[in-house]
């Protein structure tokens, strides 16, 4: 089974067979794939999983990888899984850095190294860029529509897993604007896990953050009903913000929770698979979503719907709202790290996460009252939860 460490020998094969099943326009053809295609650097992803994740330990407020990015779910099944079919991981995406976790988490587990779509405005730092593509990633322009563009970006991740190439898609297309687990997803890609002879699995994740680090501008465009529009400025790893963005890390307090569903057959049943994996993904994120302390906190204090309360007051609706979300496993539970915690251990955790990265944080301690800062923000974490019933 081949995968993207075979890309440099197989490079112009597969831009020759994207070519000739696309026909048309071939100079065009060639320009476009020029643009998309990715590469590989088995030296450079060694050293990635071995240098980034202290790295992003580091970063994400001391302490290891595994102590701030926590694995769940079925991932040695998944390894295991990886030596006998081609792997499509389907993951939520909340987060530009969905790419780099879920990477590392896969290196470090013994996994094979995967293929995966990036848009084009991650690709605007040139050095990022060329670590990126060398480690596997494909380049794609949201902006473009023309069904050119579209049929060779198809064809090519065809291409891709047809050869054994595993492969990582973000099913949604893109961040999710509001803070919610994805409803609806996109399927286009997807398309090769059926029309491929070779064995196909699809593997959902969800990829839980404590703080979103995009979350400001990522509601603010839910709200202002731009939720399908690129964000313009977001960027946090581009030159000219490195610096400011290295001392707002500094200040961090994050933890990660990515979690493995079930692998999914995109064969198994008779029928139109469209609707039948659309139906599977969409039940899988949210039986596998995990709440952290800040949605928990950001739940209960969206439903009470004060401007400010007495520290009592909202103890006991984080209390009840914890209960509450661990109720219907099959609607997501809180991170298994929270089972033991009080209360006001949930509520410091939260307000601790909120105010190492955001500059308004959500809520904050006012005396013994908590006080609501920034309602926007809070909707956006109570969001994950939304999918619950109150």
């Amino acid at each position: 089974m081949s995968d993207v460490r075979d890309f440099g020998r197989e490079r112009s094969a597969i831009a020759e067979a994207v070519a000739r099943r696309v026909g048309g326009d071939r100079a065009a053809v060639a320009e476009i794939l020029d643009g998309i295609a990715g590469a590989f650097s088995a030296p450079l992803h060694r050293a990635a999983v071995d240098l980034l994740p202290g790295a992003l330990g580091a970063a994400f407020g001391g302490g290891t990888f595994g102590t701030r990015v926590m694995v769940e779910g079925c991932l040695d099944a998944v390894r295991e899984l990886s030596a006998r079919a081609t792997l499509i991981i389907a993951p939520t995406h909340a987060s530009n850095l969905d790419s780099i976790v879920l990477g590392l988490v896969l290196g470090r587990a013994g996994m094979p190294p995967f293929a995966y779509a990036a848009g084009k405005h991650i690709f605007r730092n040139r050095l990022l860029a060329a670590v990126m593509r060398r480690l596997g990633a494909y380049c794609l322009d949201p902006d473009r529509r023309d069904r050119l563009y579209l049929r060779v970006v198809q064809v090519y991740a065809n291409e891709l897993v047809a050869r054994g190439y595993h492969t990582v898609v973000f099913p949604s297309g893109t961040r999710c604007r509001s803070g919610e687990v994805e409803s609806a997803v996109k399927l286009g890609l997807l398309g090769a896990a059926v029309h491929v002879a070779r064995p196909i699995a699809i593997v959902p994740v969800t990829i839980n953050y404590q703080v979103v680090l995009e979350a400001e501008p990522l509601i603010a465009y839910y709200l202002a009903g731009r939720a399908h529009e690129r964000i313009v400025g977001d960027e946090l790893f581009v030159w000219g913000r490195l610096g400011h963005t290295a001392r707002r890390l500094s200040r961090l307090d994050q933890r990660v929770v990515i979690r493995f569903g079930e692998p999914i057959d995109p064969r198994a049943d008779e029928g139109p698979w469209r609707p039948r994996v659309a139906r599977a993904l969409t039940t899988a994120y949210r039986r596998d979503s995990v709440f952290l302390a800040t949605h928990i906190v950001a739940r209960a204090l969206h439903d009470l719907d004060h401007a400010e309360l007495p520290g009592a007051t909202v103890l006991a609706a984080i209390e009840s709202t914890h209960a509450a979300l661990a109720a219907d496993p099959a609607l997501g539970r809180p991170w298994r790290g929270l089972d033991p915690a009080t209360p006001s251990a949930v509520l410091a955790a939260a307000l601790h996460a909120w105010a190492s990265w955001h500059r308004t944080p959500p809520a904050i301690q006012r005396g013994e009252s908590v006080a609501v800062a920034a309602r926007d923000l809070l909707l956006f974490y109570r969001n994950r939860t939304a999918h619950i019933p109150a």
